[in-house]
């Protein structure tokens, strides 16, 4: 199945043309933007977190005691840790007028390969951890985890019907800089807090084409 990545004209002979592919850190949607910019970010509270639903035989401990009445309202949080080492591609499985207004787009490219799109990214990216998957959207609480938790977002967003592209940097040693785990020690880097990571992965006119909307 194909899957569509909205955004502006102006960028769009340079995704086609020289597959420059604009990966973001899970910070960047988390901070705060300015929405009045040309290429606006969305900004998401809750890409670094999942609230995950209270079971109906679960003890609650303070302080080693156990308490005996669990309130209603009590919600289990788990964390990304270093969310800043997250970087995202997303695009959508869906081709829809509504996501243009959504993602303030004019044009869509249609990735007709993914696997292939995949590929050339792991190739240019020259790392082991490059995953893509459809996420997955809940009401409120989920019960259980059964995949990375960057792949769970709140119901609010369904409609865009995201698919995402993702790898996960890792610190160096000083923690003064952070690099991604490549497959060999020639691995690129990336130096001191970035939030963005452009790999060029040359033309893919052959996998993909493009839709405007006027």
């Amino acid at each position: 199945m194909p899957i569509y990545k909205y955004l502006p004209k102006k960028y769009v002979a340079e995704f086609m043309e020289q597959g420059n592919v604009l990966f973001r850190s899970l910070t960047y949607f988390i901070d705060e933007h300015d929405e009045q910019t040309e290429y606006p970010v969305r900004v998401d509270k809750g890409e670094d977190h999942v609230l995950f639903s209270v079971p109906d035989n679960a003890k609650l401990f303070v302080d080693g005691k156990e308490i005996s009445y669990i309130p209603d309202t009590l919600e289990v949080i788990e964390k990304l840790v270093n969310p800043e080492t997250y970087f995202v591609f997303c695009c959508s499985n869906k081709l829809d007028e509504d996501l243009y207004k959504e993602f303030k787009a004019d044009s869509c490219i249609e990735i007709l390969d993914v696997e292939g799109f995949s590929n050339r990214l792991n190739n240019a990216l020259n790392i082991a951890t490059l995953k893509h998957e459809k996420i997955t959207y809940y009401d409120k609480t989920i019960d259980e985890a059964e995949k990375d938790l960057l792949l769970y977002k709140d119901k609010h967003y369904a409609p865009q019907d995201e698919y995402r592209f993702y790898f996960q940097a890792k610190y160096s040693k000083n923690r003064e800089n952070y690099h991604w785990a490549s497959k060999t020690e020639t691995g690129l880097k990336l130096f001191g807090r970035i939030t963005q990571v452009m790999p060029e992965i040359g033309a893919i006119t052959d996998i993909a084409k493009v839709h405007t909307i006027t």
